[in-house]
Formats: structure tokens, sequence, C-alpha cells
């Protein structure tokens, strides 16, 4: 730079002639300066002779280049020709396709507005078969015929479940998320999310896709019967991130802090802990309070990151707030043999529910636990060292709700020796350990006391448990009703410099850290849930479908039939009660089933996906409603029993309207009448149970008549048939069981 300081001194020299300045000292400065310049000059000449030297180096391979280009415009002469002929063959112009979708969106003033999808303009085999293989964006749509059949491109277009901008011809432009674009593309799972616009109400989009029609069977030969052979549709779920996020979010319970539509009267997922004193061992409950994972990897419960002090004053909370638990229904006996529990454990049903993973191993994960990665209900490996004593234990298995109203878990009508026997072998599971010194003395401390009241009004514990003195205590955090339209702007990312500013990054990181925005100055107290990058992109894919939005127009809302409403709040109320940890239903669950030797001994399935069998087309709605109420035998020889849940009147009405949903028959479901019999058909009928035609009681229970041979072979009390099966069920059954 000295020539551009010679050039400003220059300046000031002559301005300090022009103006009478300081015309020595300026003049000393300009002749400073052209000493050092002239001093510098040999190393620009330098300079310059090297740049000349680099530029005849560049002329001399531009020569070269411009004699390669020439060579290759004479080898790819033919190559252009063929291309010119193809070009010329194809005679295709370029052309923008553009869908217009009216009725999809409205603004804060009803009115519609317009969207432009241009997307089929690269995407030209999106919705055309045969294109699965091709690459992208020629490539078709994922499960085409599925999606397609229902939501033709010409009338919902592309943005409407994809979002992204539309109207752009450029892959930057519509593909990649903008800062400034509110709707960026959605990737991958977060597709799934734009369901719930149209779709409400639904949990599940299991759809039935017809498979290519199978060649007729050859005709039977004479005397052989024909077996109907069902050929089901393939079923696609085209929405398992968005179930899955369901389900993660109604087990959690994040609407206990949270408000979130539709979860207003949702009940609370965890226990009520207003009788935890006598359920639980002081020392344990700290523990459990601090660390929950640690005692059940596999809890729902999260980790708060309590310390060990702030753990004993919510103890001491809990402890001190305690109700006394009701007087046990029958007497408890210590000499109950435990190897008979340990027997009923297995037999009786309870590990439908429950597991023994310090007895057994790590089973095969029930299909609750496969689901969202949680235990439906706790692992008694350790339960000795959790429980106040055999007292609480017998008088909990005798009647769950006398201690717990709102529990799901249900009674297995013991007697008191069974559940005597079932205690005491609960109770060899598992270490007892002592209270630590001054424990007692802490958790009795009044002021203790009040900290631990500070800490469940902060954390918020309420909104999973029912806790005295917080009956009426708000939730603690954010209202999510709107998350999916939050901006940049209103989302805070603290400190966590390395995460991308984007919302579905921000979700991400919220699930799966928590605290991962915490500062010096602004705590966060949202407890870890210890989730899998599955289960975040579940939840997030279902938070993404939060939008207080206005529906878009009936034409595009899929409003359920009064079935599918019954059948959608039949489903919330089977994984409420884990129905599916004994019977299969819509093709999943019977958990149990794997304890039992033979099939016969388990309990049956219900409902099997592809049609072949239904419990709703079977049995008589009134039968049904008793029987959920409570249990009868059906099967009186075996050892695992149908339990009494603890339904609400209306609950038992809502299971009885999901099965009958289910079935292939008039919904609401009408009243069966049985009435007077023809004679000359009971008679013939009679003969044809006989032993001299198909000798049906060989297999059938008659009542308290047992038939012959083991057990394991045996089939339903036929002296129930007219109280409980449908009349034209019993016709298609006998004449094909295969078929039903």
């Amino acid at each position: 730079f000295t020539r551009s300081e010679l050039d400003e001194a220059n300046y000031f020299y002559d301005k300090a002639r022009h103006e009478q300045g300081n015309v020595a000292r300026t003049r000393a400065v300009v002749e400073r300066l052209e000493r050092e310049a002239a001093a510098l000059q040999p190393n620009v000449d330098a300079a310059a002779a090297a740049a000349d030297a680099a530029a005849e180096k560049v002329r001399a391979f531009e020569q070269q280049r411009q004699a390669v280009e020439a060579k290759l415009v004479e080898v790819t002469a033919e190559v252009r020709t063929l291309e010119a002929r193809l070009e010329a063959i194809r005679n295709r112009p370029l052309e923008v396709k553009q869908v217009v979708v009216d009725g999809l969106q409205f603004n804060e003033f009803e009115q519609p507005i317009l969207r432009v999808d241009r997307c089929e303009t690269c995407h030209l085999g999106i919705d055309r078969g045969g294109f699965e293989d091709a690459p992208p964006p020629f490539q078709s749509h994922p499960n085409r015929l599925a999606i397609f059949s229902k939501h033709p491109v010409a009338q919902f277009g592309c943005t409407g479940c994809h979002e992204g901008q539309g109207t752009a011809l450029e892959v930057a432009l519509a593909h990649r998320p903008k800062k400034y674009w509110e709707r960026p593309l959605l990737k991958a799972e977060m597709t799934q999310a734009t369901c719930l616009r149209c779709h409400r109400g639904q949990t599940e989009w299991v759809m039935a896709v017809p498979t290519p029609a199978a060649p007729a069977p050859a005709a039977p030969a004479a005397g052989e019967a024909q077996a109907a052979e069902v050929q089901p549709a393939a079923l696609v779920d085209l929405a398992p991130a968005l179930s899955r996020g369901i389900l993660l979010l109604e087990t959690l319970g994040c609407f206990g802090c949270h408000n979130i539509r539709g979860y207003e009267t949702a009940e609370k997922v965890g226990p009520d802990l207003t009788r935890i004193g006598a359920k639980v061992q002081p020392a344990w409950l700290v523990r459990w309070i601090q660390k929950p994972e640690g005692y059940l990897p596999h809890t729902r419960m999260p980790s708060f990151g309590l310390s060990e002090k702030e753990a004993t004053a919510i103890a001491a909370y809990l402890l001190k707030h305690s109700e006394p638990a009701p007087r046990a229904p029958g007497t408890y006996s210590p000499a109950a043999p435990a190897a008979r529990g340990r027997e009923l454990f297995q037999q009786a049903g309870c590990y439908g529910c429950h597991q023994l993973r310090g007895l057994d191993g790590e089973a095969k994960p029930s299909t609750f636990s496969a689901q969202v990665q949680r235990d439906f209900a706790p692992d008694l490996s350790q339960v000795a060292t959790k429980v106040s004593g055999p007292g609480w234990l017998f008088a909990w298995l005798k009647d769950p709700k006398a201690f717990r109203p709102t529990t799901p878990m249900p009674s297995l009508r013991l007697s008191d020796a069974e559940a005597s026997a079932l205690a005491n072998f609960l109770l060899t599971l598992g270490k007892r350990e002592p209270i630590p010194p001054g424990l007692q003395a802490e958790l009795a401390n009044p002021e203790v006391i009040e900290e631990g009241r500070r800490l469940i009004g902060k954390r918020g514990c309420f909104g999973c448990h029912e806790i005295r003195g917080f009956e009426k205590a708000e939730k603690i955090a954010p209202d999510l009703s709107n998350f999916a339209n939050k901006r940049l702007l209103e989302l805070f990312f603290g400190d966590a410099t390395h995460v991308r500013e984007t919302w579905e990054d921000y979700t991400f990181w919220k699930l799966k850290q928590p605290d991962i925005y915490a500062t010096e100055r602004i705590e966060q107290i949202m407890p870890n849930f210890r989730l899998s990058d599955e289960q975040v992109k579940a939840l997030r894919t279902y938070l993404k479908s939060f939008s207080a939005e206005p529906a878009p127009h009936r034409r595009f809302l899929r409003t359920l039939t009064d079935a599918e409403q019954a059948v959608e709040a039949g489903r919330r109320l089977v994984r409420k009660y884990n129905c599916v940890g004994c019977h299969v239903l819509e093709g999943r669950g019977g958990d149990i089933q794997a304890r039992f030797a033979s099939p016969a001994a388990a309990p049956p399935p219900l409902i099997l996906r592809n049609g072949l069998l239904s419990e709703g087309e079977k049995v008589q709605t009134p039968w049904l409603y008793e029987f959920l109420i409570q249990p009868t035998p059906i099967r009186p020889w075996l050892a695992v029993r149908m339990p009494t849940f603890p339904f609400a009147s209306n609950e038992v009405a809502t299971l009885v309207g999901y099965f009958h949903g289910q079935a292939a028959l008039p919904f609401p479901t009408p009243l069966t009448y049985v009435g007077p019999l023809d004679p000359t058909l009971v008679a013939a009928g009679r003969r044809l149970v006989s032993k001299d035609y198909f000798d049906c009681f060989s297999c059938h229970q008659q009542g308290e008549r047992k038939p012959e041979g083991p057990p394991e072979g045996w089939a339903p009390d036929l002296a129930l048939a007219r109280r409980r099966l449908r009349p034209e069920w019993m016709g298609k059954w006998i004449t094909d069981p295969r078929g039903r």
C-alpha cells in the first residue's frame, strides 16, 4: 500500500502549500514514502515478470484445450446427429404441468387459499404404474394404488400432503427449506403428519389393496367338500410413524403437562398416589423418584434428573398426605405355598401384562412394548423390594379397584388361598432392604415436606398422578394445540448452537434431550423419556399435525362412519386395558399364547385382520355386554381365566360397539331374537350331533357333561349357544369353519 500512502501524502503536501500549512513536515513524509517505493520497485518488477510467465503458460494450455475441443467435436459429430434425430422424433415441447386446488386451506377470514402445484412437471411418473424402479424424479409414488385410489392428484395436488413450494420449477426452491417459507417440504415420515388434516379422529391408516385375481380352483370331485379359499387383500400401513406417535403420546401422557386439543378429558396415565404410603417402602420410593429406570428399565415414567435430596422431599410430601388403605376383602395366609403362586402366575394370565425378566430372561417383546418400547405393566422381578408387605399385596390381588378405583388392572377373582399363594410367590422376587438411618426423621421434617410440595408443583407430578393437595392445579407446560405452526422466532434454542434452526431439528432434540436448550438463566424442566431416535421421529410426526388452522372444505374431509367411530373409540380402550396381551385383535397380540403348550389352552383370537374371524359377528350383543361386565367360563377346564375388568358402563358399551364395528354386519347391529324352533328341525339336528353322525359332544362340553379324551381337544360349552351365538353365524361356521 506504499503507493496509496504516497498519493495521500502528496495530497496533504499540495494542500499545505496552497493553504500555508506545515510544508516541511508534509514534504518529509512524501520523500520518505518515495524512498520506500523505490526500494520496493525490484520486487514489483519480479512479480510482473512472474505474472507474464504464468500468462504464457495459460495461453499454451488454452491452445491445447482448443485443440482437444476441436477433436471432441469431430469425435462426437455422429452422437449429435443422433440426438438431433431423437429430439425430432420425440417432438414434445416443454410443458409446465399445474394443478390448482381450492379448499384445502383457509385464511383467517375463512376464505379459501388456492394452492398451485407444479410438481408433476418433473415428477412425470408419480401417479403411473411401471415406474417403480425408475430413478427420481420419474419414479412412481410409493403405495401408488392405495393412495391415489382415494387421493387423485388432480383433486388433491401434492403440497396438501407434502407441503413445500408448489409453484416452484427448480429443485432448490421446491425441495430445500427456505428460512422465510413457512411450509417447507416435509421429508420421510413427516409427510404422514398431514393425514390428520383431513382424516380427523383416526389413529390408524391401514388400507386393503386388492391383489391380482387368482385363477379359479378346479371343481371338487364327486363326494368331496369344497373348501372356501379366502384370498385377502394386501394390507398396507400408510402412516406407521403417525400411528406410533399417537400411541406414544397417549402412553407417555404428554397431555398431563400440556394442553392438547382432543385430550382435554384424557385420564392420567400414572397411578393414583393418594394411598402410596400403604403400598411401598419409603426407601424404595425415594430411589424410584430419583431414578425410575434403575428399578424398571422399561417404565414409562420419565427421568427428572432430581437429586437425592429433592427425591426425598417429594417422597416426604406423598407419604405425609397418604390415605390409609381399605380393609382387605379376605384373610391372608402366610403358609400358602409360593410354588402354587408361581403356578398361578404362569397359568392364570398374569403374563398377559407383566414380565418376570429376572426369572425368565429377556422374553420376546409384547405387542405393546414392541410398539412403544415400554412395559404395559411393571416387570415384577424385584417387586419385593418395592411393596410394603404381604398384607397390601394380598389385598391388591384380591380387589385392585378397591385400592385404586381408576386402575386398569383387573380382578382374577382369586380365592383367599390363591391370592395368598400368589402374594407369597411375588415376595420371593427381590430383596427387601432396610431403611437408611435418618430417613424416617427426614421424611417427617415439615421443611422437607414443604419443599416436596413446591417441587411437585414445579415439576407437574400431578399431571400424571392423583396427589392430594393438587386436585385443582393447572398444567405447567405450554399449550401444544398449534405447535405445528410455531415459527422459528417462537422456538427457544438457548445455547444449543450446534442444533440447526429448523422446526424439525428443534423438536427432535427437545424430545431426545429435553434440557439441551437450558442456559445459565433459563432452566428446562421437561423430563427425559429416554426415547429412541425412531420414537422421537414418530412423536415429532404426530406433533407436526397439531394445528389450529381451519379444517379443509368438507369435500376433502374423511368423515368416519358410525361403525368406524365405534372402532376408533374401542381401540383406545383395547390399548387402555391391553386386551392384546391375551387376545389377537386386528391381527395383533395374543402375546400370552407363547406361554402355553397348546393354542387350545390359551385365550382365543377375537379379530383377525384378514376377515377370517370376528367376535362381533359371532356373539349376541346382550351376552357380550354381560360377559364383559361379569365373565362366565366358556371353557371351564382351562387354567387361564378371563379377568373382571374395572369397566365403567360406558366403556362396556364402547367395547361392544368396537366388536360390532369390526364385523361384517349392519351398524348398529340389531339384537338377535331366537324364537320358537321347528320341532322337525330340532329332531333332525339332534340326530346330526349324535354319535351316529357328527358326534359333536365328543369335543364340545354340554353343560356339566364333559367330553371324553384329554382337555386340550375339548371345545366350548354348547349349552351357552342359544344365548351366546348368532344363529346366522352358526350356520356359516358349521358350513365352513375355515372361512369364518
